[in-house]
């Protein structure tokens, strides 16, 4: 057999589960942002997080059910301060300095004024100083 049989006969690449999460977790932002339906980013959110849990990727997990958590509150379901505050605990718990500061600051925005709202910010404001986040510290100061 020549090379080139080889090579016909091969199938293309096929994505891992969590290449193929993560894939629908970016497009799920870019569909929310960007095409403003939410309803469909929703569908690739869950999608994420179904697959993470499968393959027990707690960072993905962390990033799909921020974009969950936000969502439940931006459609009036306060329940999706509990998926904030799981994001934030997976990062912690991962040590993932940068995307604690994130998951803090989108915790803040989200609760109540209070003590809880205040220490994110203090966490995230902290963070940011400590890793030179200049896009997180400019933000904070707004």
């Amino acid at each position: 057999m020549n090379m080139n049989t080889y090579y016909t006969m091969t199938p293309a690449y096929t994505m891992t589960s969590a290449e193929d999460a993560a894939r629908a977790l970016k497009r799920g932002v870019v569909v929310e942002h960007l095409d403003h339906a939410p309803e469909q980013a929703n569908k690739r959110y869950l999608h994420a997080f179904d697959a993470a849990v499968k393959d027990q990727d707690l960072m993905l997990e962390s990033y799909a059910i921020r974009h969950l958590g936000g969502q439940a509150i931006a459609d009036g379901d306060m329940a999706g301060l509990d998926l904030l505050r799981r994001s934030y605990r997976l990062c912690a718990d991962l040590g993932a300095r940068s995307q604690i500061a994130s998951a803090a600051v989108m915790l803040a925005a989200c609760l109540p004024p209070g003590a809880e709202a205040e220490q994110m910010k203090e966490t995230a404001a902290h963070t940011a100083r400590e890793l030179g986040l200049t896009w997180l510290i400019k933000a904070l100061r707004k």
